[in-house]
């Protein structure tokens, strides 16, 4: 079983030798020398054009990417007006096929589901490194492309993502009206066992670090993987983008868009690869002291479940049936329909 390391030492190593870069690190306890992404919202203004939207992208990564790693979207047989549309995001170096067999349950509840790929995610060379070059202007595009892809269709919009996708599903629900409700699955809002100077610094460094890989297993490298179209790492320097991300969410600089009204943090005792502290941290900062009905879901280090306890090719896999159950009561859906869908899921 593949597990993350819970203090990378290349990640380490990265920080410090940026911290050598200049003065940028010495600024970094004070809140100066930050640069904040902003939200550019274009909602599709037509189902149609929502349509249109995804066909865009994944003729876009047409050769460049797994064709089960592209953007998905999937449809109920019946969608009537309002029907929300829940995205699913997925986690650093994984792909949209991480949360595929969830996102299937959740059609068959009655949804419709977008899936949509990470910036330089899935490509068929099996190459991370073109990570390096991703900035958090890059995430906030990705992430405003597909909001405005889900708003097209006309419902509220639903958000869900694990780890970095948590992240960005923070991100969305913090800026975008068109979003109702939020579910950050352990959130990559500063990995687990560093302090949080040196993620600060991490954040301010952004495109300054250097390209060292951080392998999810220093032993086996390249063949770290559990996703047959993910990646064995990730550069150090793309990593500092989400650090970016997280920073700008933590500060409490970002108007809370007016419309939220539900947000759930889920968090797992047996998680060596994030921060819990500070995923409650920063999630409390953003959606605690709002109009939006908060909620904190904690699984307990006896149900022994991986940071990345979604994904089908985990082995032992925990139970199915229990993912969902987490997920969709976190993002509450309930009723005969989800749980007929639950029932019928076959691994």
């Amino acid at each position: 079983m593949i597990r993350p390391c819970r203090v990378p030492p290349a990640l380490l190593a990265g920080v410090a030798a940026g911290a050598a870069v200049g003065a940028v690190a010495a600024l970094s306890l004070t809140g100066i020398g930050i640069r904040r992404p902003v939200s550019h919202p274009d909602p599709a203004h037509s189902i149609d054009d929502a349509w249109q939207r995804v066909e865009a992208l994944r003729a876009a990564e047409a050769g460049e990417v797994h064709p089960a790693g592209h953007t998905a979207l999937l449809t109920p047989l019946e969608s009537p007006p309002g029907t929300p549309t829940v995205v699913l995001m997925h986690g650093l170096t994984m792909t949209p096929d991480q949360f595929g067999w969830i996102g299937t349950v959740i059609r068959d509840a009655g949804y419709r589901v977008l899936l949509p790929l990470m910036p330089e995610h899935g490509r068929t060379d099996g190459s991370s490194e073109a990570l390096a070059d991703v900035c958090a202007e890059d995430l906030t595009e990705w992430a405003d492309s597909t909001i405005d892809i889900a708003s097209g269709f006309g419902g509220p919009v639903w958000v869900m993502g694990l780890s970095a996708g948590g992240l960005m599903a923070s991100w969305c629900a913090r800026v975008r009206p068109e979003v109702t409700r939020v579910a950050a699955i352990a959130p990559f809002t500063a990995p687990a066992g560093y302090p949080w100077a040196a993620v600060r610094i991490a954040a301010r460094l952004e495109g300054k670090l250097p390209t060292t890989m951080h392998y999810w297993d220093d032993e086996l490298k390249t063949e770290a993987t559990l996703s047959p179209y993910g990646y064995s790492g990730f550069p150090i320097r793309g990593g500092s983008a989400y650090m970016r991300i997280s920073e700008a969410l933590y500060d409490r600089r970002l108007a809370q868009q007016p419309n939220l009204q539900h947000a759930t943090l889920v968090l797992n005792d047996c998680d060596d690869a994030v921060s819990d502290a500070r995923a409650r941290e920063l999630f409390r900062s953003c959606f605690y002291d709002t109009p939006a009905a908060y909620e904190e879901i904690t699984l307990p280090a006896s149900l022994a479940w991986e940071h990345d306890f979604i994904d089908p090719w985990l082995d032992p896999r925990p139970n199915p049936r229990a993912v969902l159950e987490v997920l969709l009561g976190a993002l509450g859906i309930e009723g005969p329909r989800a749980t007929q869908a639950i029932e019928g899921y076959q691994p």
